[in-house]
């Protein structure tokens, strides 16, 4: 079996499956275990707007600072508007600006989990800019009511 098709916290997420989540930790599977592209779950649930797997992973002990292939944190991913998105599945979803709105205020939960949890607005990047600077990139006006802490983030 490929290490990817082990990885079930992964496609518990990428198949919107809390309940395989929960079966896939409580057994003990690593939540911070990388797929491809070395993306854990809780970079998923980042990118597919879920709230719900990012507390259970973050629950779990998944690793918050965790870097994708593109030295990423999910909170890099969290920051995105769901229009910039590179997943597929999320695109065809952007059928309205009532969905899209949707789920940019769901990514937004995500973020606000993340950064709870301890999440580095300003974690360094080789290949992109930190958090914040996406933050303030995308979301201009929520970026100026907003004060980023040094170090990990409270909210």
């Amino acid at each position: 079996m490929s290490a990817f098709r082990k990885n079930k916290p992964l496609l518990a997420v990428m198949a919107g499956s809390h309940e395989g989540l929960a079966e896939a930790l409580a057994k003990g599977i690593d939540p911070s275990m990388p797929g491809p592209s070395k993306m854990t779950a809780l970079h998923m649930a980042a990118l597919m707007c879920d709230e719900r797997a990012t507390r259970m992973l973050l629950d779990a002990g998944a690793k918050i600072e965790a870097r994708d292939k593109n030295d990423l944190t999910p909170l890099g991913y969290a920051v995105l508007p769901v229009r910039e998105t590179p997943l597929p599945q999320l695109k065809q979803a952007l059928k309205s600006e009532e969905a899209t709105a949707k789920l940019d205020l769901a990514r937004s939960d995500v973020r606000k989990a993340l950064l709870a949890a301890g999440a580095d607005w300003h974690a360094k990047s080789k290949k992109a800019p930190t958090p914040w600077e996406r933050f303030e990139h995308y979301w201009p006006e929520q970026a100026a009511a907003s004060v980023p802490q040094v170090g990990p983030a409270k909210v």
